[in-house]
């Protein structure tokens, strides 16, 4: 989620070496750890397929990954005001550990969920829609006690256990409402004031699948709209180590601009929402649905292109933006849960705090510098 940008410093013609050096800087005076770096394969002189390896200055091998649109992607750690320096070389990766991974769940009315180390989503899938229950937006499933892997597990046991993923058994659970709402930072065309829900997906296409990142692309039906029909698309990725969705929103078919709203839906009747008008972000608290003896759950949007105003409307703590032909809203949306053992947020201060950090992070992201 949190991304690096490339300076191009060449100091070898082509910079075809097979031991390519990088420097990476933080701009913050706050020290950066499991940050996601991403480098173009290009830059570094390498083509799609190629096999790499990253190395810190010990020489131990840290886990990265090559993502569909020709990134090489690893965590890097660099103190404030600081400096790292990693190595990238031709080699066999190890098998690393899966932390973040997403599939189609046919066997579950086509839901299509995925997860990082830290928290879980799912979105709804053709048979949903078929069936003719009212579910739009996206959905959340709290984790803790592992950064491993547990969609996989809650599915199964559901299905073929009768053992509901709705309690906590040990690990989290899904306990959140979405119905025919946005749900958790979901976005929607606004015509005429009101909002025209995007139904479930009715494609989906796996781009990434760990053990970084996850990325999935999905394609909706058209919505008839009175400059005339549209096909949304959406790309959403997430990494290890992040709790916020990168998203990308754009139509087919687009001939006008489009105003759109992104939401996260209200189930409070006086919700605890900020705004924060300078960052550019939303968190919103809530009880977990029906447990309160489980704590909270914060839900945040992030905006980092800004928008045209945001507030409490339409049931929904709500940014509004403007989408020219041709153009798409990126943004990213997720959650924590107050009791998670990964990473701490007990209250909603904490959240908030959190929130206004990523968004440091995102205007001043990390420094890559490739050297000989």
């Amino acid at each position: 989620m949190k991304k690096a940008i490339l300076l191009f410093l060449l100091f070898a013609a082509g910079c075809t070496s097979k031991d390519v050096k990088l420097s990476i800087s933080n701009p913050l005076d706050i020290a950066r750890y499991g940050e996601m770096v991403e480098v173009k394969l290009s830059s570094l002189g390498y083509s799609e397929g190629a096999s790499l390896l990253v190395k810190d200055t010990d020489g131990n091998e840290i886990p990265s990954q090559i993502t569909y649109d020709g990134l090489l992607i690893f965590q890097a750690d660099v103190e404030a005001k600081g400096t790292a320096r990693y190595s990238v070389i031709d080699g066999v990766p190890q098998d690393y550990v899966t932390f973040v991974c997403g599939r189609q769940y046919p066997q579950r009315v086509d839901d299509f969920a995925w997860e990082s180390d830290l928290i879980a989503f799912r979105i709804y899938g053709p048979a949903l829609q078929k069936s003719g229950e009212r579910a739009f937006g996206n959905d959340i499933w709290l984790k803790n006690n592992t950064s491993l892997p547990v969609v996989e597990d809650r599915y199964n046991a559901e299905l073929n256990q009768s053992i509901s993923y709705h309690k906590n058994h040990g690990n989290g659970f899904d306990c959140y409402k979405v119905g025919p709402t946005l749900g958790a930072g979901g976005t929607a065309i606004l015509e005429n004031n009101e909002i025209i829900y995007p139904y479930c997906y009715s494609e989906c296409n796996i781009l990434d699948n760990g053990p970084l990142r996850m990325t999935a692309s999905f394609k909706y039906l058209p919505t008839e709209l009175a400059c005339g029909p549209v096909v949304e698309n959406r790309v959403i990725s997430i990494d290890k180590g992040s709790f916020l969705n990168r998203t990308s929103v754009w139509f087919e078919g687009q001939t006008t601009d489009l105003h759109v709203l992104t939401g996260i839906v209200l189930h409070e009747s006086t919700p605890r929402t900020l705004f924060s008008e300078k960052q550019h972000f939303i968190s919103y608290a809530e009880p977990t649905e029906g447990a309160p003896e489980e704590g909270e759950i914060f839900v945040g949007t992030l905006f980092p292109d800004g928008w045209t105003g945001a507030e409490n409307r339409n049931g929904h703590a709500s940014a509004c933006n403007t989408i020219a032909v041709g153009g798409r809203l990126t943004y990213y949306w997720g959650a924590l849960w107050s009791k998670s053992t990964a990473i701490s947020v007990p209250d909603k201060e904490s959240f908030d705090a959190l929130m206004s950090r990523v968004a440091s992070q995102q205007e001043n992201p990390l420094q890559v510098t490739i050297i000989k």
